[in-house]
């Protein structure tokens, strides 16, 4: 659940990259699947997060954007992960290119301005 969400103005003043509170980005979609392309699951990297097995600065940060005023995550099983885990999550400022891919691919379909997200 995204609490606080960032506004577009703190999102500005950030770094091109840096870590952040997963839980104040905003999410495009309304449900991810469980699983990685390497057929990891959400769940073993929150719990890799937790032992220390896996440590945030060595996980790809997720892509942030600045998207019709908002601020929103074009990585969704990430985020979730540092979300559940309770860790920062490692970002950048995602590239023009890549918003563009990512709204013509995945589309925007959160239901409640991506204040939630579930886990299919």
């Amino acid at each position: 659940m995204t609490k606080n969400p960032m506004n577009v103005e703190e999102f500005r003043k950030l770094p091109e990259q840096g870590s952040l509170d997963p839980n104040r980005i905003r999410t495009m979609q309304n449900n991810i699947k469980s699983d990685f392309r390497d057929k990891r699951t959400v769940e073993q990297m929150v719990s890799d997060l937790k032992s220390g097995k896996l440590k945030p600065e060595n996980i790809k940060a997720i892509a942030v954007a600045e998207i019709n005023g908002k601020v929103y995550t074009l990585d969704h099983r990430r985020l979730v992960a540092h979300r559940l885990a309770g860790r920062p999550v490692s970002f950048k400022k995602a590239t023009p290119q890549e918003i563009k891919k990512s709204l013509t691919n995945r589309k925007m379909t959160t239901k409640d301005d991506g204040q939630s997200i579930e886990i299919k």
